[in-house]
């Protein structure tokens, strides 16, 4: 079964100003023994959950053991 799990999240700039474009990298790892198909993977400013409002996401495909970089495209208001 896939398993996977964020590894990192790194802005390309780590103080934006308000409307600064950043690229956000989210270094997402398949800790599984069984290739991932395309997942979605998102981007929150704070707890999804409590209603936080998605930045962004990116599809990508894992396999087993394997790691890819999702870049995410973000403008701070």
């Amino acid at each position: 079964m896939p398993d996977l799990r964020v590894a990192s999240v790194e802005p390309s700039d780590d103080e934006p100003a308000a409307g600064d474009a950043v690229t956000v990298h989210l270094t997402v790892r398949n800790e599984g023994q069984t290739d991932a198909a395309i997942s979605v993977v998102a981007l929150y400013d704070g707890d999804p959950d409590s209603g936080a409002v998605r930045i962004g996401q990116a599809a990508l495909a894992l396999a087993a053991g394997g790691q890819a970089v999702a870049d995410v495209a973000w403008a701070p208001a």
